[in-house]
């Protein structure tokens, strides 16, 4: 009988220890797992950090490479505008300079055409009428000179041929003394030195002309009928 208590004690605290023994491990084991976690959480807040960290480099760096683009652009934009400027300075000053060089070049070839003109001189010693003369004020002389007056609604003109420089020649027409060499309503045409023919008007204006056209002009200042017209 007492045997049988010894074995059923012992048998009990065999059991004890062993229950002991396993709730210890059970309790290391959820020391040890919690502490893992612990230890994951930390390694997960790290990460986290590290990566916020990093992003935020990121995005500065993003950030100052955009100014950068936007400054460059802005620096094109403003060289392109300056250069757009001066592309325009640049022609105007180009369309000025070739007005001004047509205008020289203008000058130049009418110069001496501008410097052929009519005036008036005695018709004779016994009279007081006059007629007009044809003067070459110019350095050079002119050549094939017609100078064309209307006697009777009749068209004429006399033939002068060449002046030379500083010459005047009195053309044959006649007019009652006193009369304004502008109201003479006489047509001067000549060729200058250069070959360009002209056609000095009653109202001194001076008109270019090609060879073909002389007579058409001329006789179109007067007004008779082209069948009623004898070239020259």
């Amino acid at each position: 009988m007492q045997e049988g208590l010894r074995l059923a004690r012992d048998s009990l605290t065999d059991l004890t220890r062993r229950i002991h023994t396993r709730a210890y491990a059970s309790g290391m084991s959820l020391l040890i797992a919690a502490q893992i976690t612990a230890i994951a959480t930390a390694i997960l807040a790290v990460g986290a950090i590290v990566t916020a960290v990093l992003a935020y480099r990121a995005l500065i760096k993003e950030t100052e490479e955009v100014r950068a683009i936007e400054r460059q652009v802005t620096g094109q934009q403003d060289f392109a505008r300056r250069q757009s400027e001066v592309l325009e300075l640049q022609a105007r000053e180009l369309d000025e300079s070739l007005a001004e060089r047509k205008w020289e070049a203008e000058q130049r070839r009418i110069a001496q055409a501008s410097r052929i003109f009519t005036g008036a001189a005695p018709f004779s010693e016994d009279t007081a009428d006059v007629s007009p003369r044809v003067v070459n004020a110019s350095d050079l002389p002119v050549y094939d000179t017609q100078l064309w007056h209307c006697v009777h609604s009749d068209p004429d003109y006399d033939d002068l041929g060449t002046i030379l420089p500083g010459e005047a020649i009195v053309g044959a027409g006649r007019y009652p003394a006193g009369t304004n060499p502008a109201k003479m309503n006489v047509i001067l045409k000549f060729r200058d030195a250069a070959g360009v023919t002209w056609i000095r008007t009653q109202e001194g204006a001076l008109i270019e002309q090609s060879g073909d056209t002389v007579a058409d002009t001329i006789w179109a200042m007067f007004g008779p009928s082209a069948e009623d017209r004898q070239d020259p």
